[in-house]
């Protein structure tokens, strides 16, 4: 489950825990004070006038209450449907030079390598949003989607191991892409 899923879950988990109850039984408080200033003021000619501004306070108040709780939970679990459906963090979650850098070579072929592998795991990378640009050194720098890396590997093929480290990353983004698709 991405983590954006499970914020939502965990959202929709804390509309259960909203205390409804309080207002309720802050209600029936309220309705025993208002019952007792009444019988302490029985005789007294002020009575009538103290207990009416009580019991408009009380209902003022539950009714406030009510009404917040209910948009306290009308906003989360907007919150919690607005996240559900969303699969992948929201762009502003990069910072800008990283997201102006995906966005410039997102689309773009991935740079030509002399290890027909390499170039192959790049080509797969590429097509599921992520970002490769070669660098002045013959390095190759990959950005994820959502911002992951830069992750630098060799372009020049000496031991293999950073075609071992591509090939990783490319089955790594395949099994999370599986994932995504599942929950």
């Amino acid at each position: 489950m991405s983590s954006v899923r499970a914020t939502a879950a965990a959202l929709r988990s804390v509309l259960a825990q909203l205390p409804k109850d309080v207002v309720g039984r802050l209600d029936s408080d309220l309705a025993t004070v208002t019952d007792l200033l009444s019988e302490t003021l029985a005789t007294s000619c002020r009575q009538q006038e103290v207990v009416s501004a009580a019991s408009g306070l009380r209902s003022g108040l539950t009714e406030s209450l009510s009404g917040l709780l209910n948009m306290v939970e009308r906003a989360i679990g907007d919150k919690a449907a607005q996240l559900a459906q969303t699969d992948a963090p929201a762009e502003s979650a990069m910072p800008p030079e990283v997201s102006r850098k995906v966005q410039e070579l997102r689309g773009k072929p991935p740079p030509k390598t002399p290890d027909k592998d390499m170039n192959r795991y790049m080509r797969e990378i590429t097509s599921q949003g992520w970002a490769v640009e070669k660098t002045g050194g013959n390095h190759l720098k990959v950005w994820g989607p959502a911002g992951e890396g830069p992750y630098v590997f060799s372009s020049t093929p000496s031991s293999g191991t950073n075609n071992r480290k591509l090939r990783a990353l490319a089955e790594q983004i395949r099994k999370n892409k599986r994932k995504d698709t599942n929950t």
